[in-house]
């Protein structure tokens, strides 16, 4: 489940918070340039283990998601260039390593360009990150492909085992693999939450028209600012959010028990 700590209702965290005024307060650029993860999670040090953020909610309260909990299902962060979504997808990736131990979770990254990602590799236990590759490589379709089939075995198995974070950034490129990879990926998009194989991918708002069918496949909808409304209202299928409005870099909105929720991610 996508939830907000206010929606928690953990008491004792108020009394706890560290850092209270900088976290605490309603959040905007203009006054206050969002913390980093780190500092996030230091201020906040009861968030459930398993968990992962996306960020600071204009009340100033960390939004997360609950990766034992398979109701959100797969995640897409669609947004123009520039909006912030590798940040964003680094973003949960982070706070789940330091949410999880290497035991609890592990993660996949393909990547058009990996090596924006060594930094997080080198920085935290490799036991975390079963590959990362470029989404170019033959590797990434075996890694597709290895985890359709993990999806399927634990989908009909009784034992669901470790988390696995399937990150992907930039969906157009795989999206370009032949219709067996594409298959596959439609499987896990579709039952991998409830196997605890987690999809989240990127997608640039001027490849929606292009894969406009593969918008229903992801259950949650993460989205950045989009500058042209009739795309906007075509990924939000709602009139209630105007992502064209959104902030140009780093502000995102998702949508928790019928309202959208607006959020900054973390400073990058």
């Amino acid at each position: 489940m996508i939830m907000t700590m206010l929606q928690l209702e953990t008491a004792h965290l108020a009394r706890k918070m560290v850092n209270a005024n900088a976290c605490t307060q309603p959040v905007t650029r203009a006054r206050y340039r969002v913390p980093a993860v780190k500092d996030i999670l230091q201020a906040f040090p009861y968030l459930p283990q398993q968990t992962s953020l996306l960020g600071l909610g204009e009340d100033g309260y960390p939004v997360i998601f609950d990766l034992l909990d398979s109701s959100p299902g797969s995640l897409l962060i669609c947004g123009d260039a520039g909006c912030g979504k590798t940040g964003l997808l680094k973003t949960i990736l982070e706070s789940a390593m330091l949410l999880s131990s290497p035991y609890q979770l592990h993660t996949v990254v393909l990547s058009t360009a990996p090596e924006e990602w060594e930094g997080l590799r080198a920085t935290y236990d490799r036991r975390y990150f079963e590959a990362l590759d470029s989404s170019y490589s033959d590797e990434a379709v075996h890694w597709i492909h290895q985890l359709t089939i993990r999806t399927e075995q634990r989908r009909y198995g009784r034992e669901l085992g470790t988390v696995v974070l399937l990150l992907i950034d930039d969906l157009a490129q795989v999206l370009r693999m032949d219709a067996e990879v594409r298959q596959g990926l439609a499987w896990m998009l579709r039952e991998g939450a409830a196997t605890r194989i987690w999809t989240v991918a990127t997608l640039n708002s001027q490849h929606v028209v292009e894969h406009a069918d593969w918008l229903h496949a992801f259950q949650t909808h993460l989205l950045g600012r989009i500058g042209q409304a009739a795309i906007g209202q075509r990924v939000s299928r709602s009139l209630l959010l105007q992502p064209a409005n959104l902030a140009a870099r780093d502000q995102f909105a998702v949508r928790i028990g019928g309202e959208w929720k607006l959020f900054w991610s973390p400073a990058s």
